[in-house]
């Protein structure tokens, strides 16, 4: 296994891990909170960001597992699909997140 594949992945959990951090953040933040539209926007994201840390999970599990025997070639390849992958992910989770920012501006103080 390459160098490169073990930043890669190592990334990629680190990545994985952070979002669930946050996760729990927006959960007890949303707790905290009276009920109302705020609060459901607060679930909304975290929910948002959940779908998004299981797509990371599932980039690094499609990588190749930890053998030494794996030709240089299916390494090559296995990190090749990953960025159209990571740029759709990270695309759709932007989208969202650009979304509710617009529909938060929008509404009424």
């Amino acid at each position: 296994m390459t160098d490169q594949h073990l930043i890669i992945e190592e990334e990629l959990r680190e990545l994985a891990w952070e979002g669930r951090i946050n996760i729990d953040r927006m959960l007890k933040l949303a707790d905290a909170m009276p009920p109302g539209e705020d609060r459901e926007r607060f679930l909304q994201a975290a929910e948002t960001l959940k779908a998004f840390c299981a797509q990371l999970r599932h980039i690094a599990a499609s990588l190749p597992v930890d053998e030494e025997d794996i030709p240089p070639e299916k390494i090559t390849l296995a990190l090749a699909r990953l960025r159209p992958q990571l740029e759709r992910a990270v695309r759709d989770y932007l989208a969202i997140a650009i979304q509710e920012l617009r529909e938060i501006a929008e509404t009424p103080s």
